[in-house]
């Protein structure tokens, strides 16, 4: 692909970015099986089974945890059972999740949205207010994604404070070769560019694209492949 086709997924993401389900930056893509509902207060108050439904839900994520295999990087909020459930078996991707989040609450105290969800899975509650969901459920647990709402503040899974304070934190550490703007370089891209279980990569470490500028063109892309379906 060359360099004035990638300025004009950029030009389109700048365009549609607002629309219901176009990832934000420093977000990602996922598949719900199990939604939980939340109070601002961090208490529970419902929760359904999305299994069989293919619903997609935009989740906030770092660089590594987009890009992830088999490595420890947990998602902020939304992710599978395995990090946010405190699995006894998992503890340490548990507690890998519970710093990342105890720190982005503690260093942004006006997200309301992280702090309620940070209140809830510190109570190690979910695995029993999920159970009667759970039983029945095709996947094995570590697969099980889970998506938090809170009443009266998002649907959809979608953190812009997130955004504004991860973008802000990675540092600029070369320019971008695309648009020629200072930008932080990262050492991984994520995959599931044309699909949401692919494992094809647009850009690989090294090839000099900027963490804004790869989260432009990558969400436009998948938002055209498969997101806008959902």
């Amino acid at each position: 692909m060359n360099k004035s086709a990638l300025l004009e997924l950029i030009d389109y993401y700048d365009k549609i970015k607002a629309i219901e389900g176009v990832c934000p930056l420093a977000h990602t893509y996922m598949s719900v099986h199990i939604g939980v509902l939340l109070d601002e207060r961090g208490d529970f108050l419902a929760a359904a089974d999305f299994s069989g439904q293919e619903k997609l839900a935009v989740v906030p994520c770092t660089i590594e945890s987009e890009g992830r295999t088999k490595n420890i990087a947990p998602h902020l909020l939304s992710d599978n059972l395995s990090y946010v459930g405190g699995l006894p078996e998992y503890d340490e991707r548990f507690r890998a999740y519970l710093e990342q989040l105890d720190k982005y609450v503690k260093n942004n105290p006006i997200d309301v949205y992280a702090a309620s969800v940070y209140r809830y899975v510190q109570k190690r509650q979910l695995i029993m207010d999920v159970k009667d969901l759970l039983k029945n459920h095709k996947y094995d647990l570590k697969s099980i994604n889970i998506s938090f709402a809170v009443r009266g503040l998002t649907e959809l899974g979608e953190d812009l404070d997130w955004t504004n304070y991860y973008v802000k934190l990675l540092k600029k550490n070369g320019i971008c070769c695309i648009t020629g703007n200072r930008d932080h370089i990262p050492n991984t891209y994520p995959a599931r560019i044309t699909s949401q279980t692919g494992r094809e990569r647009l850009f690989l470490k090294g090839c000099g694209v900027g963490y804004v500028a790869s989260q432009k063109i990558i969400h436009a892309l998948q938002y055209m492949c498969y997101a806008c379906k959902k």
